[in-house]
């Protein structure tokens, strides 16, 4: 999988063959087969799914250490646009082959994407708030997060306070916690 995503760093997902995956990763393409049995659709898909994975696990650890519902929320955003925007694959997609990632956080295809980060992020944000209000809470965050990240506009998705902002004016009170759910 490593040499699959360095694969993708370089040439992307359409110029990217299984050869070369099993050229990196220093193994026969038999050996590829043999591993991701549908090809580089198997192979995609299980990348896909380690760096969301990654992601998860990582924005997960910035939301356990979190002393407040503000930082955490602030926190998260932050670390994922960074994550997101320091990931070379992901980045060399966006700019060369936008297709292949765009439909995946956009309309009808966003839902599964807010019901992963949900299901992975909410119960970490439920110490703060009840668990129906961190699912909501999780979701506006993720659609913040995309929007950021794959569509900048006037916040910096990389500055703490400009986030914070962000947070302050229009998630919290779109929310409408009370004082003490907020701390």
């Amino acid at each position: 999988m490593e040499a699959s995503l360095r694969c993708f760093e370089r040439w992307g997902i359409a110029k990217t063959t299984a050869e070369d995956v099993a050229r990196e990763a220093g193994i026969s393409r038999a050996t590829v087969y043999r591993l991701f049995p549908g090809g580089k659709s198997s192979i995609l898909e299980m990348v896909g799914a380690r760096e969301i994975s990654r992601l998860l696990d990582h924005i997960d650890e910035i939301l356990s250490n979190a002393g407040d519902l503000e930082t955490m929320i602030v926190d998260g955003i932050v670390a994922s646009c960074r994550a997101l925007r320091s990931h070379q694959a992901l980045n060399y997609l966006i700019e060369h082959e936008p297709e292949a990632v765009l439909p995946f956080v956009a309309f009808d295809r966003l839902g599964p994407a807010l019901a992963l980060t949900s299901s992975s992020c909410a119960p970490v944000v439920a110490r703060f708030v009840p668990l129906d209000t961190a699912e909501e809470i999780v979701e506006w965050a993720t659609r913040m997060v995309l929007s950021l990240t794959f569509f900048p506009g006037h916040t910096d998705p990389g500055d703490f306070d400009s986030v914070r902002a962000l947070v302050q004016t229009f998630l919290l009170p779109g929310l409408a916690l009370s004082p003490h759910s907020a701390n």
